[in-house]
């Protein structure tokens, strides 16, 4: 990349990115805001030359992550942060990144970022990115279908229109379902005077060891329905369950916002629901 080239982009990203001397109304802390972005946009399109000057391509998006830490002098986790958020706030600004966004990608490059930051104060920046990202750009009808609520009676989506709902597709004989059960039980606490409701849907076929699975189930804040015998294939087929557990967030409105969830593990998790609370 030709140093003509490489500040010709800084300067065309800066003026893309902030004009804070064209906003009188601008305050001195959006102002600096602003200085600081420069600065970090001026960092990371250094290091992206650095990076095709030492590898000759871009391999992948956490490959450039991990290089950032290692190569600046800035707060690396700061920059990391600042970077993801950019690239999904901002992605056509971001050529040789932007196809590689994909839900896979940024949930590892998350999970290695609180690995090497456990105690960041940038986590839950990235975490509302990231989370911008999973909202799907176009809402869709969520399917119907009909239940069995603990007690067998009938039950249906139709009758929780007015909340934004998180369901949850699972089994008890899914390790990884039950091994997520506590993180949502305590979301679900730490939201039950907000206008959300969490389901548990379960395609076990054994109802008995299903209802033998809560030992508590009156103190809980999720509602378990399960899925009639002869109607398990029809909801794996119309919902695309393919693997356990699967988490989908449906709005007030009745469509489904985000197709499939992280982990309720996951800052992202909360901070989808929040979007969808405050949206």
């Amino acid at each position: 990349m030709g140093k003509r080239f490489l500040a010709l982009l800084i300067t065309l990203m800066m003026v893309m990115y902030c004009s804070c001397e064209s906003k009188p109304e601008a305050s001195l802390n959006s102002s600096s805001l602003c200085q600081k972005e420069q600065v970090y946009i001026a960092e990371l399109v250094r290091l992206e030359g650095l990076y095709v000057e030492k590898f000759k391509a871009f391999y992948n998006l956490p490959h450039f992550v991990s290089f950032i830490g290692t190569h600046t002098s800035f707060s690396s986790d700061e920059l990391k942060a600042f970077f993801l958020k950019d690239l999904i706030e901002h992605k056509s600004a971001w050529p040789n990144h932007k196809y590689q966004i994909e839900n896979t990608i940024l949930r590892d490059i998350r999970e290695q970022f609180e690995k090497d930051y456990p105690k960041s104060k940038y986590s839950s920046m990235l975490n509302a990115a990231i989370a911008k990202h999973y909202i799907l750009d176009e809402e869709y009808p969520i399917p119907f279908f009909q239940a069995k609520d603990y007690w067998d009676k009938d039950v249906t989506l139709s009758d929780y229109a007015d909340k934004t709902i998180v369901l949850d597709f699972w089994a008890t004989w899914c390790g990884p379902c039950v091994d997520q059960q506590p993180y949502l039980e305590e979301l679900a606490t730490n939201l039950e005077n907000c206008d959300v409701l969490f389901i548990k849907v379960s395609i076990d076929e054994d109802l008995e060891k299903w209802r033998n699975h809560f030992t508590n189930y009156e103190d809980s804040n999720i509602k378990q329905w399960h899925i009639p015998l002869d109607n398990i294939d029809y909801i794996k087929n119309r919902f695309s369950v393919t693997a356990l557990p699967r988490y989908m967030l449906i709005g007030i409105n009745g469509k489904v916002i985000v197709d499939k969830m992280p982990k309720p593990e996951s800052g992202v998790f909360k901070e989808l629901i929040l979007q969808a609370l405050q949206s």
